[in-house]
């Protein structure tokens, strides 16, 4: 064995190799690298081993709870919606998976729709019921 081959870790990919010079040798473990990596990233990806990592600083998120819960007062609840929003979306784009961050595509009007829908089904339901409880009775 030569002194370059007692300097490999026993991670080198290039110990399989045999012994080249050093600035072939880092590029060449660069490359095999990145392969690996990507690699790892689809099994990981597939089998769904994926860890995601919530990273955010605390005083942020703070603050942006407290502006939409007071916005929420002052509007008598109607922010309610879009602090929501404000917040998943926070949230969010907090958590990274593989390095690249979550995205929360939805708006606070999609959500006071489908409130008001909810509302309207609700209301069409308990009228039936009580026309139904009304008339037998």
């Amino acid at each position: 064995m030569t002194d370059d081959t007692a300097q490999l870790k026993p991670w080198d990919i290039e110990q399989h190799r045999g012994v080249r010079r050093h600035g072939e040798r880092k590029q060449d473990w660069e490359k095999d690298r990145e392969l690996v990596l990507d690699a790892k990233c689809r099994t990981e990806i597939l089998t769904g081993k994926v860890i995601p990592k919530y990273d955010t600083d605390g005083p942020s998120l703070f603050w942006l709870a407290l502006k939409t819960a007071c916005l929420t007062v002052f509007t008598l609840g109607i922010y309610r919606f879009w602090m929501i929003t404000k917040l998943r979306r926070h949230y969010w784009n907090s958590i990274r998976a593989q390095g690249d961050p979550l995205e929360y595509t939805g708006t606070g009007i999609k959500k006071i729709l489908g409130f008001l829908i909810a509302v309207i089904i609700l209301a069409v339901y308990l009228g039936l019921v009580n026309l139904g409880l009304t008339a037998s009775a």
